[in-house]
Order: structure tokens, then C-alpha cells, then sequence
């Protein structure tokens, strides 16, 4: 095995490798708990929350832009594409009118797409298709906030990545970081 004794006689490529190690751990780590609280959440609404049948009144893509600039040089810099569905649903004696948000967002930057690359608006648009108005949706209502609405799992073909495949993300990034890490710590010695 080759050794180095000063960082200067070692590869350009090595010494890139070894300072990506500490990024992957942190990117690793930054899935990892972005994973865990949302395990931990869907949990809580399935589990804590009283469940009931929502009529639904109205289901659309719903987008927001992010703007630059002063008020009279204002640029669009981004947009966010997300499903919301307006629903009726009964909480003890009173009737109740909430949204929900189904899914993840679609985040465009000019022409081009961020993240989750599986999610399109065709899929969007097939969701909402699904359930017209009129039609039932099981949702979960914060019990110390009936507007507060979960749709816990109705929405799982919205979803760019689920919980768990942030969580497997985040433990494959932290191990490879990790592993590149101890390479350059036993190079050192």
C-alpha cells in the first residue's frame, strides 16, 4: 500500500476524495433526520390522530412563485407545483371545511426541474382525476386542530421520495463518508 507523508505529495484526486467524505456524512445525516421526522410524523397522524371520510369539494394544482428584485424590477425565480384539495368532512356535530396538500411540490427554476424527477404534473393530474368532486378520501385531523388535516398514505403516488428511501439515502451517504474518512485517516498514519 502507498503511503503519504504530507498532504502536499498526495493526488489532486485523492485529496478531493478525501474532502468529499465529510460532505457525504453531512448530506447523510441531513436525509437521515429529514427521514426520521417524517417517519415520526406520519406515525403520530396515523396512529394519534382520529381518522374520518372527507368529501371532496374540489382537487387543483395549486402553484406559488418565488420572485427576486425590488417591486418595479420583480423576477420570477422560481415556482412550486403541489396538488391541494379543498374537503368537507364532519367532526363531531359540526362540519368542517379544510385543505390539504396531497403530495410533494414539483420546483421548477426557469425551464428546468429540481428534485424528484418521478414526479410530473401528468401524475398530478391523474391523482386529481381519482378524486373528483363528490368522491371520499380517508384524512386524519389534528385533534387539538380539526382544520389541521393529514391525508397520511391517500397520497403516496405524490410522493418524490418516501420516508424510508430518505432514511436508506441518508445511511448509505453517511457509511460511504464515513468509509472514505477512515481511508484518509489510515493514509495519514
Amino acid at each position: 500500500m502507498v503511503r503519504f507523508t504530507s498532504t502536499a505529495q498526495r493526488p489532486a484526486w485523492l485529496r478531493l476524495l478525501f474532502g468529499f467524505g465529510p460532505i457525504l456524512v453531512f448530506g447523510g445525516a441531513l436525509f437521515l433526520m429529514d427521514g426520521t421526522w417524517q417517519v415520526g410524523r406520519d406515525y403520530v397522524q396515523r396512529t394519534k390522530w382520529p381518522a374520518v371520510r372527507a368529501r371532496v369539494e374540489d382537487c387543483s394544482i395549486y402553484d406559488t412563485w418565488d420572485y427576486a428584485g425590488t417591486p418595479s424590477t420583480k423576477t420570477a425565480l422560481s415556482k412550486r407545483s403541489y396538488v391541494r384539495c379543498r374537503l368537507r368532512y364532519q367532526v363531531g356535530d359540526s362540519e368542517q371545511d379544510g385543505i390539504a396538500q396531497a403530495g410533494d411540490a414539483i420546483t421548477t427554476y426557469g425551464m428546468h426541474r429540481l428534485f424528484f424527477a418521478k414526479l410530473t404534473t401528468a401524475k398530478m393530474h391523474q391523482w386529481i382525476a381519482g378524486h373528483h368532486p363528490g368522491s371520499l378520501l380517508l384524512v386524519h385531523y389534528d385533534p387539538s386542530d380539526p382544520n389541521n388535516l393529514s391525508l397520511a398514505g391517500q397520497d403516496t403516488d405524490l410522493k418524490g421520495a418516501t420516508p424510508s428511501q430518505r432514511l436508506w439515502f441518508g445511511g448509505f451517504a453517511c457509511a460511504g463518508g464515513l468509509l472514505i474518512i477512515a481511508i484518509a485517516k489510515q493514509q495519514r498514519e
